[in-house]
Parts: structure tokens; C-alpha cells; sequence
């Protein structure tokens, strides 16, 4: 009786000590890095979700901006810092692509303890009004009656320049390629005709479609969203190299305490469960996800393996 009350009081000792990093956490201010500028779509979602975990965890959430070399400069000082949990980034999809498009001092995959995806963003390829095209197979049947005189816009180097590059690869057709800053230029260029194809999150060009000024002609997510029932993806018509991760989520440095990366993850759940996100994800075209950390990891080395290989079939090299 009593070797059976003590293996009971030992197996009691390991479960009290296994969360015990999550029992104290956090117990000071944590910091979430957003490696993008002031006002971006990322700091915005940083900060609800900081701002709603805040009361429940007790301790402040506080976000930093730290732009700089297409968000690398961030995420570098993550994947520098101590892996207490008191250091996160809340970053997007461009994590993964970071190794093809420049070179970089840390690796996407080794140097991070994913947390829980909290979104998915609904890309789109889009054209203008002025375009002959209501479908890709359409559009793409333009492009190859006029080799080299149809334009897409990019933003730089970047997964809309991997994505596109690789579209054209797989369906044989020759556009040039007109870099902008950002999506905030590049829809004024479509829409005035300057150029004729774009990659856009679906929420932010809403209003223009429903104006009546741009059209969608694929999406890009890997199965159909809801809120778009009639548009195709580009993995059901054949491309399936152009769909395109446009995660956002939380990471940790790697060697996080698993106990902590689950309690947060748990409180990403609760968080797109609201229903203040599940209303904005109808209105902005978004889909709120919620992974667990392992979820979360496997999606990262698939979107890397991914980069990895287009970037080899167009012969881009880092920079």
C-alpha cells in the first residue's frame, strides 16, 4: 500500500513540476515584435490579440515595431532573444521566404518555437475592369497572345515575385514584372491600367471589386473560402505552385518551454473564437485559424521546402 502511495505522490511531483513554467508565466511584461512599419495589418492584429490577452493573463502585452530589410531585422532579434516567452514576433507567411530572397543570420525553421497560426488572409489574383478577362484561364490566354506586353506588379522581392514568376513558368506565358512598395501603390497602377495583374489580400480590395473597378480571377489559399463561393483556386485549375501562405502568427524564440508555447496557443484559440474576429473575418475576407505549435511548425517547413524549390526552377538567388 504504501509503494503504490508513493509512486501515487511521485506521479503527482512530475505533473505539478511538467506546467510549472506555465503556471508562472507571465509573471512580467511581455514584448511582441512586429517586424513591419506603424499602422500595417500585422501591428493592428498584434495588438488586438495582445490587448485581449492583456486581463486574462495579467501581465501587459506590449508591441514594438522594428521594420527593416523586408522584416528581417525583427526577426533576427527574435530568434536572438532568451527563449523565456518574454520576447514573441507576430509575423506573416514572408518568414518562410526570407532564406531564397536575401541572406540572412538566422534560419526560419531551426531558430523558432512556432506558437498558433491566428490567420489566414485571403490572397487573390486580380485585374482591372479595362482587362478582357473575367477567369485566370482567361487572362493567362491574353497574356500568351501577347508575349511580353501585359504587365503583373510586384513588391519587390518577395512571394508575390515567386508566386507570379512561377505561375508564368507553369502556364507559358511572358509578362514583365513592374515592382511598386507595396500593395498601396500597385492597386492605383491596376486600376489606371498600367498594369494588369496584381496579388492582393481579398478583404483590402473588396470595395473595388464590388464597384465594379477590379475583377478577381483566382484565389489563392489552397481550398475556397467561403465568403468568395464562385471563385476557383489555382490548385483546382491546375497551378498548384501559385497557392500562396499568407498565415500571420505568433512565434517564440526556439528552446520556448513547450508548457508556454501551449498557453499561449491556447490563448490564440480563445482569441479567434470571439466574436469580434469571427464579424471581421466576414467583412475583410480573412479566415481565423487558432494551430496548435506542432500545426504551426509542420506549415512553416512546408511554405520553406516550397520557396525552396520555386525559387530553384526560376533561378533566383538571395541577395
Amino acid at each position: 500500500m504504501r509503494t503504490f502511495s508513493y509512486f501515487l505522490g511521485l506521479a503527482g511531483l512530475v505533473a505539478a513540476a511538467l506546467p510549472a513554467a506555465a503556471q508562472d508565466y507571465p509573471n512580467r511584461p511581455v514584448r511582441i515584435i512586429v517586424p513591419y512599419a506603424v499602422g500595417s495589418p500585422l501591428e493592428i492584429e498584434a495588438r488586438a490579440l495582445g490587448q485581449f490577452m492583456e486581463p486574462r493573463l495579467k501581465q501587459p502585452f506590449i508591441v514594438e515595431n522594428k521594420p527593416g530589410a523586408a522584416s528581417a531585422i525583427g526577426t533576427e532579434q527574435v530568434a536572438k532573444s532568451a527563449p523565456d516567452g518574454y520576447t514573441l514576433i507576430y509575423t506573416g507567411a514572408a518568414l518562410s521566404t526570407l532564406p531564397v530572397l536575401q541572406k540572412i543570420n538566422f534560419d526560419p525553421v531551426k531558430d523558432f518555437a512556432p506558437i498558433s497560426i491566428v490567420t489566414d488572409f485571403v490572397s487573390v489574383l486580380v485585374t482591372n475592369k479595362d482587362t478582357p478577362a473575367n477567369t485566370l484561364n482567361e487572362f493567362l490566354a491574353l497574356a500568351k497572345s501577347k508575349p511580353g506586353k501585359m504587365n503583373y506588379a510586384s513588391a519587390g522581392r518577395g512571394s508575390i515575385l515567386l508566386s507570379i514568376e512561377a505561375l508564368k513558368k507553369s502556364a507559358g506565358v511572358d509578362m514583365l514584372e513592374v515592382p511598386y512598395s507595396g500593395q498601396g501603390a500597385y492597386i492605383p497602377a491596376l486600376m489606371s491600367n498600367d498594369v494588369q495583374l496584381a496579388m492582393a489580400s481579398a478583404g483590402s480590395i473588396k470595395q473595388n471589386v464590388d464597384a465594379g473597378a477590379l475583377k478577381i480571377l483566382v484565389v489563392l489559399n489552397p481550398q475556397r473560402v467561403a465568403q468568395l463561393p464562385g471563385i476557383p483556386t489555382s490548385k483546382e485549375l491546375g497551378y498548384d505552385r501559385t497557392i500562396t501562405s499568407s498565415w500571420n502568427g505568433l512565434l517564440a524564440p526556439a528552446g520556448t518551454p513547450k508548457a508556454i508555447l501551449d498557453k499561449l496557443a491556447n490563448e490564440v484559440k480563445a482569441y479567434v473564437a470571439t466574436d469580434a474576429v469571427k464579424q471581421r473575418a466576414q467583412t475583410s475576407i480573412f479566415i481565423p485559424v487558432g494551430s496548435t505549435p506542432e500545426e504551426f511548425k509542420a506549415r512553416i517547413e512546408n511554405d520553406t521546402r516550397i520557396w525552396q524549390s520555386i525559387a530553384k526552377d526560376i533561378n533566383l538567388q538571395p541577395e
